[in-house]
């Protein structure tokens, strides 16, 4: 139970603390002066989106606290425990929400003063408070809502979720298998070339020895070729061009010679001594010329051997060097990668066991969840035809039915590769279903006698779908299923005799519940255990809303005025009285 909400800075409550009782708690008051603002708080502690246009001006920020008196049975106190918040020691039977608001958009919500994040204030919220409003009204246009509400009704939710759980796991799995399989498709590309690479390397060969011998050798052949082409170039220097040394000194000897005839007797001072003694010198430098050439000497059949090999280890170096540690180490990361392939594919199969089981399980809580569903249709139908009558639409006719498929599923496919061992008839069955199962649930109704019912959506007006929201939660909801409803202007679209019925309702509904609700209606004030006022006064030049527990002279002046509008006669304030009176009969009875 809401036991007190206090709202600070929230549009033009400044700081409005109401203290709520069990049973219906009622706020009217006129139009703009903030009887809204409690169901505003409300959503706000239910995690709704919070925006700061609420604050009030000259303030940066805003706060709404609820604080709930819970019994031991609540689900709320192992909620509390999970996310490590202590009990209040001077209150252990309650609990408090608390949602601040900054104009910065940082905003923070408690639960018995420990932070928590916004989910977490949802997920409790949502066992404490009920909110039904004109736009939640909407929701029964909404085919997919009637389905959530037959499951309620068959108290199949547990089988629903662990459907819902095992149904999109499936689907994950189909997601995860789909990605694998690409990965997989991308590794084997990659594999190849590993492989090839692999291949290229081993070919080679390469060994640590072999290769410094090679270097080794084909050094030696550079050196010796260049050592025979220097040798080669001395020995035509020497002696075998035609213009070399030896033959130039054979030419000078010649002209020596001849010079020698000539000169007769007469002393000359060429000698022949110095040309042999040259020539000798030449003689013994080309005998020095060919004992290096031949120190250069190397085996030839070894050098093409050794630069045929250095050929594959300049090849192979270039591509995965630069020296044979890099290339080994290569080696490692392509077998690495082709291991992994075997890897990823026992992982694929493994997912697809686990898939194969995620669809089985899928179809067998699908066809329980239909089993249920079927079950329940009459109650339910009976049931809310029955509340509906007592509501004032004693002609009304409503029909819960089943419909194959769901109008928000998405066609989607599964590739015969990425499921094994399922029959083809499962499959597709699995196809079909959507997040709420193999069908959904349908409300037709009619409201007047003679005609067929038709789908809710296409038939209610704005008060229908109220009377039938307040039908189908007073049928649905356990006594304290959820610890405050919250009814916003539910009596739209009614009045008179139709207006009474909808407050005896509510009423009956609050009997062993707590609600709060907003009205225009003196029919269905008149039945409140509480009746809040809202007003609103200027304050310092301001606006302030104000909202106070009437008493009973001020809640007879309230429905006189709801009665006869702005003025308010005696004729209208005994009407008020006579409907006070009548009402604290039915709720006394």
């Amino acid at each position: 139970m809401l036991i007190r909400l206090h709202i600070q800075n929230l549009a033009i409550a400044e700081n409005v603390c109401v203290s709520l009782t069990h049973g219906l708690n009622i706020i009217t008051g006129e139009t703009g002066a903030g009887k809204s603002l409690l169901v505003d708080g409300l959503a706000l502690l239910r995690g709704n989106k919070a925006d700061v246009g609420l604050i009030r001006d000259g303030n940066e920020s805003a706060s709404v606290t609820g604080t709930f008196k819970l019994p031991a049975s609540s689900n709320v106190w192992g909620q509390l425990e999970a996310h490590g918040c202590l009990k209040d020691e001077d209150a252990p039977d309650e609990v408090t929400l608390r949602r601040v608001l900054n104009r910065s958009g940082k905003h923070r919500s408690y639960l018995n003063d420990t932070q928590i994040s916004a989910r977490v204030m949802q997920e409790v919220a949502s066992e404490l408070i009920d909110i039904s409003s004109q736009f939640e009204n909407q929701k029964l246009l909404n085919p997919e809502t009637h389905t959530f509400y037959l499951d309620e009704f068959v108290e199949t939710t547990d089988v629903r979720e662990s459907f819902q759980q095992s149904w999109q796991n499936a689907w994950t799995l189909v997601g995860e298998i789909e990605r694998l399989e690409k990965e997989l498709a991308l590794q084997r590309r990659e594999q190849d070339l590993c492989q090839f690479e692999l291949d290229q390397i081993d070919q080679a060969d390469l060994r640590d020895d072999e290769w410094s011998r090679v270097q080794r050798v084909v050094a030696l052949g550079q050196k010796t070729a260049q050592a025979a082409r220097h040798t080669s170039e001395l020995k035509q220097m020497i002696s075998d061009a035609e213009t070399s040394c030896m033959s130039q000194l054979s030419m000078c000897r010649r002209s020596i010679e001849r010079l020698l005839k000539l000169s007769a007797s007469q002393q000359i001072p060429l000698g022949l001594e110095k040309i042999d003694e040259i020539s000798a010198h030449f003689e013994e430098l080309l005998q020095q010329v060919d004992a290096t050439e031949d120190a250069f000497s190397i085996d030839e059949q070894e050098l093409q051997e050794c630069l045929a090999r250095s050929e594959i280890y300049n090849t192979v170096l270039q591509k995965f060097g630069p020296n044979l540690e890099n290339v080994r180490a290569h080696r490692e990361r392509c077998i690495q990668t082709l291991s992994l392939n075997d890897a990823l594919r026992e992982q694929i199969l493994q997912k697809k066991t686990m898939l194969t089981a995620a669809i089985r399980t899928s179809l067998e809580l699908s066809r329980g969840l239909s089993t249920r569903r079927r079950s329940g249709l009459s109650a339910l139908s009976s049931a809310v035809q029955k509340a509906l009558a007592e509501l004032g639409m004693p002609q009304a006719r409503f029909l819960c039915e089943l419909q194959r498929g769901s109008t928000q599923s998405v066609p989607r496919h599964v590739g015969s590769e990425t499921v094994e061992n399922i029959p083809a008839e499962d499959l597709e069955a699995f196809l079909q279903l959507s997040r709420n199962g193999a069908e959904r649930a349908q409300f037709l109704m009619s409201a007047n006698a003679g005609l067929a019912p038709q789908p809710i959506e296409r038939v209610a007006s704005g008060g229908e779908l109220s009377r039938t929201m307040l039908a189908i939660k007073s049928i649905l909801f356990e006594d304290g299923a959820v610890s405050v409803f919250v009814f916003d202007e539910i009596d739209t679209g009614i009045s008179g005799s139709i207006a009474s019925k909808v407050g005896r309702k509510m009423a009956e509904f609050c009997a062993h519940r707590q609600a709060l609700c907003i009205t225009h209606l003196a029919q269905v004030a008149c039945f409140a255990n509480c009746h809040f006022i809202a007003t609103k006064n200027l304050k310092k030049g301001k606006t302030v809303a104000e909202i106070k527990v009437a008493s009973t002279e001020e809640r007879i002046h309230a429905l006189a005025g709801m009665v006869a509008g702005e003025r308010v006669t005696r004729e209208s304030l005994a009407q008020a009285k006579a409907l006070l009176n009548e009402a604290q009969g039915v709720l006394n009875s």
